[in-house]
């Protein structure tokens, strides 16, 4: 037990943690849209340990039709831009219509990169990380969504904590990302 508290290394995922996925209230969706997000977070550890060895998995959908598109990664990190699924999910989606679902082997939370990601993507409404323990955390863009009052935020906390300490400027950013019209949720 006490191994799984750290945060550095990879936990391989059980069948324990693809159901302890929890069903996460999200404003703004109805409850058929929170579903397909539970869904695919569940099938996105599913994926990850059957055909991943646990690594990284994306799974991108659209909120209004259910389209899909899986991107398979590594330990580290899953590269859905360069991913052709990907982008024809893109080509037939409008801002904000896109949920992005993705774990992290290392049972972490939000990367500053999966922030600058979300932030920079007009597609994207909603982010989950899923952990390979099943927790679940959730940005999404609320209707006052300011993209220059987040990178002041996010600005303001890179000169307060340098890019060294990037695990202080998202636990920071998280705090205080609504004033810039994001919402964050973390599941049960």
């Amino acid at each position: 037990m006490q191994q799984a508290k750290k945060r550095d290394h990879k936990v391989l995922i059980t069948d324990t943690a693809i159901e302890k996925v929890s069903y996460v209230q999200i404003p703004g969706l109805t409850r058929h849209q929170c579903e397909l997000l539970q869904a695919a977070q569940r099938d996105t550890l599913k994926l990850a340990m059957l055909e991943n060895v646990s690594n990284e998995v994306a799974i991108a959908f659209n909120l209004e039709t259910g389209e899909r598109a899986v991107v398979f990664g590594d330990v580290d990190n899953v590269d859905v831009e360069h991913s052709i699924d990907m982008r024809a999910l893109k080509d037939s989606s409008y801002a904000m219509e896109l949920a992005l679902i993705h774990n992290h082997p290392s049972t972490s939370n939000f990367s500053f990169a999966d922030i600058d990601y979300f932030l920079a993507d007009d597609y994207m409404g909603l982010m989950a990380v899923i952990t390979n323990q099943g927790e679940s955390y959730v940005l999404y863009k609320k209707r006052n969504y300011d993209f220059d009052k987040l990178q002041t935020i996010k600005r303001h906390l890179m000169r307060e904590y340098s890019l060294n300490r990037q695990d202080l400027i998202v636990k920071e950013f998280l705090k205080c990302c609504s004033a810039g019209g994001v919402g964050y949720v973390k599941g049960n």
